[in-house]
């Protein structure tokens, strides 16, 4: 039954370079202002037409190919300038899977290799945003690369966790220990299933003094004096 539903899914001609750009434009008016944002356009195509677009009005085919290519090409970049002076935090990265040969004419209009490229570098955020993928193993080298720069975003973050001042950390002298509380921040390696294995590595190591009143970090070169509340900062690598 989900076969035959897929199979009977029907579909309209045209690649709308400027409709994808809208929604994403929608998508990150929800995005906190303060936060890296990231757009990934891939097309196996040139631009053929824009959102909107109604061929009862504009018949291709009784245009100048020039004019009309200028039409829709302004359209789609239109609508990622939009985007990008709506969000001037967001990083645009544009992908062109096979798009070195051009498209076939679509409604009498073709776009050669170098055009395709072209709008997809004035797209990106710059060229270095642009990545070009004549095939699967292109592709995910594309994706991965993107994903190993958009991770770095994530370099010296840090939790904060905020122990109340009713919580008292207190020195451990049950079963005949007396040592200083620890608390030990461990990275480690996960299988495909997503669980541990090996040993851990410790990142860093915050001891308490007796009742908690000072912490001190083995990565920091500092001593905190906690006189009502701590607040723990874990990084996170």
């Amino acid at each position: 039954a989900i076969l035959e539903t897929i199979n009977d899914l029907g579909t309209n001609a045209g690649t709308d370079y400027d409709f994808a750009f809208e929604a994403a434009d929608e998508v990150l008016d929800y995005s906190l202002s303060t936060r890296n944002t990231y757009v990934v356009f891939m097309t196996d195509g040139a631009p053929s037409k824009y959102n909107n677009y109604d061929h009862t009005n504009h018949d291709p085919y009784g245009w100048d190919q020039f004019d009309y290519k200028e039409y829709v090409v302004s359209n789609d970049l239109n609508a990622a300038e939009t985007l990008k002076e709506h969000h001037q935090n967001a990083e645009i990265y544009t992908i062109g899977f096979d798009v070195e040969d051009g498209n076939s004419p679509y409604e009498g209009i073709n776009f050669s290799g170098e055009e395709c490229q072209s709008i997809l570098q004035r797209i990106a955020t710059d060229n270095d945003h642009y990545i070009s993928a004549t095939d699967t193993a292109d592709l995910n080298e594309a994706f991965s690369s993107i994903g190993t720069n958009i991770r770095k975003a994530g370099t010296e973050a840090v939790v904060t966790d905020i122990i109340g001042s009713a919580y008292r950390l207190q020195k451990t002298t049950s079963q005949g220990f007396n040592t200083d509380p620890v608390i030990e921040v461990k990275s480690y390696n996960l299988n495909a299933e997503g669980n541990r294995t090996g040993e851990p590595r410790v990142l860093e190591t915050v001891s308490f003094s007796n009742g908690g009143n000072t912490v001190t970090s083995s990565v920091k070169e500092v001593q905190w004096f906690v006189p009502h509340k701590f607040c723990l900062r874990l990084p996170v690598r």
